[in-house]
Order: C-alpha cells, then sequence, then structure tokens
C-alpha cells in the first residue's frame, strides 16, 4: 500500500487512510484517556442496514472487555450524521473538547469488563 503524497487537499477516496497507516498519531488526547482501545470500521453503502455494523462493534466490545479494556474511542468525520446517528444508537457519546486540532469527532464508550477469551 502506497504513501500518498503530503498535500491532503489532493487526496482522494482512501488517501486519508493510507496516510494513516504510513504515519500513525499514537497521542491519545487526556479527554479520551478512560477509553484507550481505537476502533474503526467502514462499510460500503449495500452492507449498511444490515446488521453488520452492530454485530461487528458488539465483537469488538466483547473482545475488548475480555481483554481487560475500560473503553473504546473512535473518530467520526462531522458531516457522517449516518455514522453518529449509528454510533448513538449503540451506545456511543460525543467526547467535547478531545482534540479540536483535527478535523473529526470523536466518540466513545466505557466497556465493561469480561471473563477473559481462552486462546
Amino acid at each position: 500500500m502506497t504513501d500518498p503524497e503530503p498535500d491532503s487537499s489532493r487526496w482522494r477516496g482512501s488517501d486519508w487512510a493510507r496516510h494513516r497507516i504510513h504515519h500513525p498519531d499514537f497521542a491519545v488526547p487526556p479527554a479520551l484517556a478512560a477509553y484507550p482501545s481505537h476502533g474503526h470500521i467502514d462499510l460500503l453503502p449495500q452492507a449498511r442496514g444490515r446488521g453488520i455494523g452492530r454485530r461487528a462493534m458488539a465483537f469488538l466490545e466483547q473482545f475488548l472487555a475480555a481483554s481487560g479494556s475500560t473503553g473504546i474511542h473512535l473518530e467520526v468525520m462531522p458531516e457522517n450524521d449516518g455514522a453518529l446517528r449509528f454510533y448513538k444508537a449503540i451506545g456511543f457519546e460525543v467526547v467535547q473538547d478531545a482534540d479540536s486540532s483535527k478535523r473529526c469527532v470523536y466518540v466513545a464508550k466505557r466497556i465493561a469488563h469480561a471473563p477473559a477469551i481462552a486462546g
């Protein structure tokens, strides 16, 4: 997977994701400290509305709980009303003042502990 050019105004499609893979930002804003796990899902339009995202997030939350995580956060583009509604419906809340330097909205959810997954 190639690194897109540094000029983000010229990015198209998923160039932003490829840039993040090549230039990860491991800094966690203090407002997200209670939500140390970071998640991301991206469903094609034809897969939405079928419960796939809900099941994927439930699986991820169960795995994180069994692994001892106390919470999960995700980044959502502010204009993505559908995603914001989806995350609210499954118990996520917008975290205010998480990092105003980024052009995104952080949503987060506390995770209840569960027994460890046998591996």
